[in-house]
């Protein structure tokens, strides 16, 4: 933690303690996040209410974030979550509705309802919401919950993406490479790929993995695409834990080191990852003499499998 970040999170604790709100949103921020602050989940939650008791809609909002990723109570609860949320968008807070309407397409409140996720879009989308408008796109491009409407669904993309929504930025360079809905362009998809990335999308930033490790549009570069996995692995993506288990396995790009490519791998599949689940349960039974030619044959064929895609 830096001193600027430490001053700045003690001052607004000082002015949390004197009853502002936006100052107590800070805290409850810092506390959660872990800056110019140790994360305090209990602590977050508690200057949360305080400011959702002076009024405080964003507060609202925020405590149904860390109850849907479970954060400061036993396990994540999707139902209390929608409550908040629910409490919230009444209010009109567009990320609420926006949320609410992805819980339905998650299926997280029982079946999946995109007839009802689209109405909640439909709210958001007229508070300005770049997610919603992101999420509408998607199913008005596939007629899903909604009758299909290719030219609206354009228009939400862009407008979208003019707001700066990567998620939109990467799904137009995935149509714009394909040739779906739009003219294919492979130089401006690569662009939108890039653009997305930067804004730290982790699809974007898989693709662009995927390129550098092939040699499509003449971009070939091993390092830099182990880099990227890298960095997604220490991140915590338990797709990169299962390609960077792979690179150690092999010494892709990375000094080869079988044991620690074994616990990458099963740190995978405990996050649930299922290529890594598949190869904890192939070589469980192989004779310990044979492990290590076994999982490196295996590596190089996950490589081979993940970097054509």
């Amino acid at each position: 933690m830096g001193k600027f970040e430490n001053n700045l999170f003690r001052s607004n604790l000082n002015d949390a303690e004197k009853g502002d709100v936006n100052a107590m949103l800070e805290v409850a921020q810092a506390l959660r996040k872990g800056i110019g602050a140790d994360v305090d989940y209990g602590s977050a939650r508690k200057w949360y209410r305080k400011a959702e008791k002076k009024g405080s809609v964003d507060a609202t909002y925020e405590l149904g974030e860390m109850d849907y990723y479970g954060e400061g109570i036993k396990a994540p609860n999707s139902m209390a979550a929608y409550r908040k949320w629910c409490k919230a968008g009444k209010k009109n807070h567009s990320e609420a509705l926006n949320s609410i309407g992805s819980l339905y397409i998650t299926g997280a409140l029982g079946k999946d309802n995109y007839k009802k996720a689209m109405e909640y879009f439909e709210k958001a989308i007229k508070k300005k919401n770049a997610d919603a408008m992101f999420s509408a796109s998607v199913l008005l491009f596939k007629g899903i919950g909604t009758k299909q409407n290719i030219p609206r669904a354009k228009k939400l993309l862009k407008k979208s993406m003019d707001l700066g929504c990567s998620d939109s930025q990467y799904l137009m360079a995935e149509y714009l490479m394909k040739g779906e809905f739009f003219k294919k362009d492979g130089k401006k998809a690569m662009q939108y790929y890039f653009d997305a990335a930067n804004k730290g999308n982790v699809f974007a930033l898989k693709k662009i993995a995927m390129f550098y490790s092939t040699d499509k549009l003449s971009m070939k570069d091993e390092k830099r695409a182990v880099k990227i996995w890298t960095e997604l692995a220490l991140s915590g993506d338990d797709e990169a834990m299962f390609m960077f288990g792979c690179f150690l396995m092999v010494g892709y790009n990375v000094e080869k080191d079988v044991i620690k490519g074994i616990e990458w791998i099963k740190k995978a599949a405990e996050r649930g990852n299922e290529n890594a689940k598949k190869y904890i349960e192939n070589f469980n039974g192989i004779n310990e003499k044979n492990l290590s030619e076994y999982m490196v044959a295996e590596a190089n064929e996950a490589i081979n499998t993940n970097v054509d895609k």
